[in-house]
């Protein structure tokens, strides 16, 4: 899942997602609330998340979609 933060309105993030074939969910926040919640400041932030609910690896900055599967990888290593 991701969180489109300052992404166009809804129908350009479809026509984006689309265009990249992506299939996972994406959450509009318009108004920045979880961004804030969250104490986003920088964009992007990559949170992930285990299966319990607890935050296991933060980062701030890009990342290639290798690097996103390199990271994912990782932190369930450290689940087990």
């Amino acid at each position: 899942m991701t969180i489109a933060v300052n992404s166009g309105d809804d129908e350009e993030i479809k026509k984006f997602m689309q265009s990249k074939e992506a299939s996972f969910d994406v959450i509009h926040d318009r108004e920045s609330k979880l961004a804030q919640n969250f104490y986003v400041e920088v964009f992007p932030t990559t949170f992930i998340y285990n299966a319990e609910g607890k935050l296991v690896f933060s980062e701030v900055g890009y990342t290639s979609t290798a690097g996103l599967v390199a990271r994912m990888a990782w932190a369930k290593s450290k689940e087990q």
